[in-house]
């Protein structure tokens, strides 16, 4: 059964524009691995072996296919790109990367609560919990605000309350800046070895409010990240992530010294990228992926000829689990089905590929499917093609 969907083979130069091979009667596509290894016999008679490399091998052919493209089963009428949404989100949200704010101020005002400033912002308000860094204060003596890193209290239109302990007194006329990093809440959870999956005892858990799905998509095992404004400055570093279950994820190399931190006494990281939130209908970020329409025999015969001595990116598109990762297990909720735009992508050559003409077909002027709605003359053509991961 042949369905227009972009499922198979999908080619491409810059892994941004992808396009994509017919599935007019495509046989199966084989998937096979190429073990690069030498073996030596030692003095003592044993056999030494050195694997060097695991690569992928994807082949496939295709009986009596057209070389016109309009005879194409799958064939689509428009010969422009194609933008293929797999999931649509009811909102989208941004996590920002790393960004330093600023903000000017000129006065702090007392509460009359002990321990307490309030500042008056003129710009954007850093968020509750965040903390916050003031400079350019003049030294003033004790009770008075200093330089230094304190904490966002709460939060009344332009007005930011500071736990600021010791001081109780307000000043005017001052020319400050109030600087802070935008971040992403988490808090630390456990020790690594307590969650399943995880690591050792000198490993930590961090909790996000994101979903996994969210998490996900913009962070995965090895991904390096910088956690800003922890309580206690253990956590002030880059770490690497070592594992990733639900909304947690494991920092490598922490040993942490606190249980759980309640999520509104948290510390802010950062992520360079952005994902989607697709709200509360569905906890898949949405997938963008621009494809052109089926290319058939002719396509595929010049597509080879021009770069069989460049690698080029081929993309396979169906039902799977995500791309593998060396030394680590495969986790079933990454599985990706048939109607996915993602798919699996490799770098690799054109190793092979054979074109041999079995028919020749005469179109007509009356059929939709006929070139430019001419009379073109078009050949079927059995072809097999393989790619060898470089």
């Amino acid at each position: 059964m042949i369905l227009p969907i972009p499922v198979g083979i999908q080619l491409s130069f810059d892994n941004q524009t992808f396009y994509k091979l017919s599935d007019h009667n495509r046989s199966p596509i084989a998937i096979s691995y190429d073990i690069v290894e030498q073996s030596q016999r030692m003095a003592n008679g044993k056999m030494r072996k050195y694997v060097i490399a695991n690569k992928l091998k994807v082949s496939a052919d295709w009986k009596d296919l057209p070389t016109i493209d309009s005879n194409l089963v799958d064939y689509v009428s428009s010969a422009s790109n194609t933008t293929v949404v797999s999931a649509a989100p009811t909102s989208r949200a941004f996590i920002p990367a790393p960004a330093i704010a600023t903000q000017s101020f000129t006065q702090t005002l007392g509460t009359g609560v002990a321990g307490e400033t309030q500042i008056l912002i003129t710009g954007t308000v850093p968020p509750v919990n965040s903390v916050v860094t003031l400079s350019g204060l003049p030294v003033m003596s004790a009770g008075y605000i200093q330089n230094g890193s304190y904490i966002v209290k709460a939060i009344s239109g332009q007005y930011i309350t500071l736990n600021t302990p010791g001081v109780t007194i307000g000043t005017s006329g001052l020319n400050a800046t109030l600087t802070w990093v935008n971040g992403t809440s988490i808090s630390t959870i456990v020790a690594g070895n307590v969650i399943p999956g995880g690591g050792t005892s000198s490993d930590t858990w961090f909790i996000t409010k994101l979903t996994n799905a969210q998490l996900t998509s913009i962070i995965s095992v090895g991904t390096a990240i910088t956690i800003f404004g922890a309580p206690d400055n253990l956590y002030n570093n880059t770490f690497t992530v070592g594992a990733i279950s639900g909304s947690n994820f494991l920092v490598t190399g922490l040993k942490s010294s606190l249980s759980i931190i309640p999520i509104s006494d948290n510390s802010t990281y950062f992520i360079t990228g952005t994902y989607a939130n697709p709200g509360t209908s569905s906890n898949v970020p949405s997938t963008y992926t621009t494809y052109a329409s089926p290319f058939g025999a002719a396509w595929m015969k010049s597509f080879y000829e021009s770069n069989v001595f460049s690698p080029i990116y081929v993309k396979l598109i169906f039902a799977q689990d995500t791309n593998p990762s060396y030394g680590n297990v495969p986790l079933s909720s990454s599985y990706t089905d048939s109607l996915a735009t993602n798919g699996q992508v490799i770098n690799a050559f054109i190793t092979n590929f054979t074109y041999d003409v079995t028919k020749r077909r005469v179109g007509s002027t009356t059929n939709a499917n006929s070139l430019a709605g001419n009379s073109s003359g078009y050949d079927l053509v059995d072809i097999k093609i393989e790619f060898t991961e470089i």
